[in-house]
Parts: C-alpha cells; sequence; structure tokens
C-alpha cells in the first residue's frame, strides 16, 4: 500500500478558523483522536522478523484442537491471525534489507487514561478549587501545579495498562519517492491492526524502546482524501512523574530492560503535564489518501492528480510546499548517532 500525502502547519492563534474552513468544506465535525505513540528502532543489522510466535497463525491441529474444545475467542483470534500474516511476511520482506523505526500506537482518552485532580485540595487545611486538567486543541494548562494559596492538588492513580494485553497498531513507512518539485509526498507503508504482544514481538526481533510520544488529531473526510490536524506531546521526564503520581513498576517493561529509559513509561502523565513538541504549538495539517493497489501506475497518477486539486481549491487557504523527503526518513542508517527520532 502506499500513502500520498500533502502537508503544511497552522499557528495555535489559526487553529479554530482552519478548523471551521474545513468543517465547512467536508460537512462533518472532525474526529478527535489522541494515541500513545511508541518509537522502536531496528537492530544495526537488518534482520526481517525471524521470530514469528507472537503473530503465526496456529498450525491446522492446533486450531481444530481449540475449536474442539469449544474456544470460540481462540478461534477469532486465529482468524484475525491469518488475515494479518500477509501484512506481517511483507513488512519482514523489508525490514531484512534495512533497519527502520516502527511505530506502535494505542488510542487513549483523555477522560479515562490520563490522572485527574480530585476533589481534594492540600492546603494547610483550608478548602479549595480543584484545577481543571482538559485536553483537546493543545490547551495544556498549568492548571496542575497549584491551587489557591499556594494549595497542591491531590491526584487520582493513574491506570495501568498492560500494552501486550492492549491491541494496538504498528506502522511502517518507507523512504519516499524521489518527485522533484512536486508537492505531494509518496510513499510505501505497512500498517496492521489490533495487535497484541506487540512489545514481545519488537523484543524478539531485537527492536528497542527509543521514545514515546502522545499523537492528538482532528480528522476530517471527504470522499477518499482524509484531512488531519495532528499535534505531537512530550511526556515528562519519567522522575518527574513519579514524584507526582507515585508510581510504581511498568507493567509492560521490555524485556531485558528494568530502567524506564529503555521501556515505555508505566503510567501516563496528567494531561496539562504534557510538553509541546513544538514550542510554538503549530499543527501539522495533511491531506492524505492511500492507494491499496500501489502496483498500478494510473491508479498512482490518479490519486496524485487528485491530491493536487485539492491544493489548487485550497490554495487561497493553506500553502502546501515542496518538502525534502529526508524529513520523513525513518530508516535507521538515516539518523546521525545520537539523533533523536524524527516523526514518520
Amino acid at each position: 500500500m502506499y500513502e500520498l500525502f500533502l502537508t503544511t502547519t497552522v499557528s495555535r492563534e489559526d487553529f479554530e478558523m482552519a478548523s471551521a474552513l474545513l468543517q465547512g468544506l467536508t460537512w462533518m465535525t472532525p474526529r478527535h483522536t489522541v494515541h500513545r505513540v511508541l518509537n522502536y528502532a531496528g537492530p544495526a543489522q537488518p534482520r526481517g522478523l525471524p521470530k514469528t510466535r507472537t503473530f503465526q497463525p496456529l498450525s491446522p491441529a492446533a486450531a481444530a484442537a481449540a475449536a474442539a474444545a469449544g474456544q470460540q475467542q481462540a478461534g477469532q483470534q486465529q482468524q484475525q491471525l491469518i488475515r494479518q500474516f500477509p501484512l506481517w511476511q511483507e513488512l519482514g520482506k523489508h525490514l531484512s534489507r534495512a533497519s527502520y523505526v516502527l511505530q506502535l500506537a494505542y488510542e487513549v482518552f483523555p477522560e479515562t487514561d490520563f490522572p485527574s485532580a480530585s476533589a481534594a485540595v492540600i492546603d494547610d487545611g483550608a478548602a479549595g478549587a480543584s484545577g481543571d486538567v482538559s485536553g483537546g486543541n493543545g490547551t495544556n494548562s498549568d492548571s496542575n501545579q497549584a491551587g489557591v494559596g499556594g494549595a497542591t492538588e491531590a491526584f487520582a492513580p493513574p491506570p495501568a495498562t498492560d500494552l501486550n494485553a492492549t491491541p494496538g497498531l504498528l506502522r511502517w513507512t518507507d523512504f519516499p519517492d524521489p518527485l522533484r518539485d512536486s508537492p505531494v509526498t509518496q510513499r510505501k507503508k505497512v500498517e496492521i491492526a489490533e495487535c497484541r504482544n506487540l512489545l514481545l514481538t519488537m523484543a524478539d526481533n531485537n527492536h528497542s524502546f527509543r521514545g514515546e510520544m502522545i499523537q492528538e488529531s482532528y480528522t476530517f473526510v471527504r470522499g477518499s482524501v482524509e484531512f488531519v490536524f495532528t499535534q505531537y506531546y512530550h511526556l515528562p521526564d519519567a522522575a518527574m512523574r513519579a514524584l507526582s503520581t507515585g508510581s510504581g513498576p511498568s507493567p509492560t517493561p521490555a524485556p531485558g530492560s528494568s530502567s524506564s529509559s529503555s521501556s515505555p513509561a508505566p503510567t501516563l502523565p496528567a494531561w496539562a503535564d504534557l510538553r509541546p513538541v513544538d514550542p510554538a504549538r503549530k499543527w501539522i495539517l495533511s491531506v492524505r489518501l492511500s492507494v491499496v493497489e500501489d502496483n498500478q501506475p494510473e491508479k498512482m497518477q490518479k490519486a496524485t492528480d487528485e491530491l493536487l486539486a485539492v491544493r489548487g481549491e485550497m490554495e487561497r487557504l493553506f500553502e502546501f510546499k515542496v518538502v525534502d523527503r529526508r524529513v520523513f526518513d525513518t530508516r535507521m542508517a538515516a539518523l546521525p548517532v545520537g539523533h533523536g527520532i524524527r516523526v514518520p
């Protein structure tokens, strides 16, 4: 599968107006989503995916035994593994020729997956109003820092999530094709949804944890074209988070590691504690569509023409420029030593 997209940025001040314009263009209210995105780096020498125990379908005999035992859930999981296995095989071929940064994405909800301030406020026995921890539109506040008169809010314990037991999406994107002087970026991608044991799969195949972010998105759809506003947030330092939440050991550590820097955070912080990756808090606007039959040039050209038509339609509203494809390079060989992970 190929994805093709246009990209630009929208300032924080212009975001509300830009959203209203797209709402009128698409005749829909945007779908607001928040994802926890984990980055995993491949080994120095590409090896593909030699360990398949977490995504290999059961043998016919084992599947029949599970069905005979009345394990309906096992049967459903087997059907899902059968559907997904060709995607795993394709991904393994790509990873055998080069090492990449892979992304694991888990949908989370600000109302339930981030700790919220309790009604109680500690202020030498004096009552005070609890702070407001809110999400959406990137409007993180500092309301969790102090209450009236220097009061300190008490946070409810954050929920602990076993990421290996949680369905997630695995995403791989290739180095974009060279398209000279075109604002359209196109690249091959593999996305495998509703996968469990992804952290175990990464550990089995020598992919190391390299960090995580929170991704907030607002998505509009018109026909086959998606218009997506995205903003990324850093999690606060693990030490600061442990002091503020009293969190314990990670429920989903990467096998063979014990430090918080080499495994996902044990818990998510309060929403207001997230730090925007871009200090200016600009939103990334992507106009994108996917082509499943990427071996058919006429369909690729049709998709390109459709995006260029959208660009012309919106040229007075947004400026979609030519972007250096190296910005989207997720190959390990392209990252300088000590360089942070690029956002695919």
